[in-house]
């Protein structure tokens, strides 16, 4: 019972809160356009690679007519109103995947960031002993490593559980599922 409310409390609830503050963050922007579940947005951006795809296959069979043709069946309709100018946050997560394996990406991506931000304050003081541009080169490698990181955030995380690690990771699905059914939810009460 201990290590069930250990996980709820280290894994489930801080990815259901970032879950949530995400995906409820990116319906107020209409970043996903009207869509009714991440899975639903997640088939229609799916879609729109495989129509770009065919589009570009299509141009390409018939170079005489370099422009888009109507030949090209639509595999799914695209979010109504999705925006196509996302600004960073966004563009993030969905560099991350967008669901569960982006969400969670993300979240570590964020976690390690505001260690090495952590750790940049705490040296701060070698920008008085002239390290400058050591520090800033420093800074810059280990943001592409933390990047990496979070892409691979399956190895990271399960460096730092010991024991019953699946139940870590459905702990962390069943708070995204929750986050972002939540989000849902509170958006279409809001909006309705």
């Amino acid at each position: 019972m201990m290590n069930f409310l250990l996980i709820l409390l280290k894994s489930g609830i801080p990815i259901a809160v970032f879950s949530f503050t995400l995906v409820g963050w990116a319906l107020r922007q209409d970043y996903l356009g009207g869509a009714n579940s991440l899975d639903e947005y997640e088939q229609w951006k799916k879609a729109e690679k495989e129509n770009r795809k065919a589009e570009k296959k299509l141009r390409k069979q018939n170079k005489r007519n370099p422009e888009p043709t109507a030949g090209v069946e639509s595999v799914a309709e695209a979010p109504p109103a999705a925006k196509k100018n996302f600004d960073w946050l966004h563009s993030k997560w969905m560099e991350f995947g967008g669901g569960f394996y982006g969400v969670v990406a993300f979240f570590t991506y964020v976690l390690v960031e505001l260690g090495e931000i952590r750790d940049f304050m705490v040296n701060f003081s070698d920008l008085f002993r002239g390290e400058l541009i050591s520090m800033i080169v420093r800074f810059f490698v280990a943001s592409l490593q933390n990047f990496v990181t979070a892409i691979a955030w399956p190895a990271y995380w399960l460096q730092r559980i010991h024991g019953d690690q699946w139940l870590w990771v459905i702990g962390a699905y069943a708070g995204y599922w929750l986050g972002a059914r939540a989000a849902f939810r509170v958006y279409r009460d809001r909006t309705e």
